[in-house]
């Protein structure tokens, strides 16, 4: 389905919500309405303690930030968010440019992977570049968490960084 305008400007609206004006808790329907998840899910997902509640009908703000960094790309949120976004996320959340020359037989696999999953080849490729960077952390953790505490910072956002 064809995305309109008003679908564009209600997404940068609920992300606006939910990073300038954040609760400390939601119920999972109103974190299902701002991140678009099914409330029954989410309610599963909580059941699970697959996602951080207080309790089976409270979600904590990490948690429903969590779900919005999930659900939109990073270019999506910070465009949402605009001259704001310096204001309230981590610098190295930022996006930067990689350029890196792969062979063509990886470039078809990562197209068709993503087209799979439903994301975009950028989605995905930082997503796998995220879970890498997490295990360098979990095999290095006391010295990256000493030398590089902005990149903790940025690595688990919203969350703070393990101890």
């Amino acid at each position: 389905m064809k995305r309109t305008k008003r679908d564009a400007q209600d997404e940068a609206k609920r992300i606006r919500e939910l990073f300038l004006s954040p609760r400390e808790d939601y119920s999972p329907s109103d974190a299902a309405r701002l991140t678009d998840n099914d409330p029954a899910e989410l309610e599963r997902l909580i059941a699970k303690g697959h996602l951080e509640a207080r309790t089976l009908y409270l979600l904590a703000k990490p948690a429903v930030l969590r779900l919005a960094l999930d659900q939109w790309p990073l270019e999506t949120i910070f465009r949402a968010l605009g001259t704001d976004a310096k204001e309230i996320l981590p610098p190295l959340l930022r996006l930067e440019r990689l350029d890196l020359k792969v062979p063509g037989y990886v470039i078809r696999v990562i197209e068709y992977a993503a087209e799979q999953e439903g994301k975009t080849v950028s989605n995905l490729l930082r997503q796998l570049l995220h879970d890498y960077a997490v295990s360098v952390r979990m095999r290095t953790s006391d010295d990256m968490d000493e030398e590089m505490p902005d990149v903790m910072e940025a690595m688990f956002y919203p969350d703070k960084p393990p101890r």
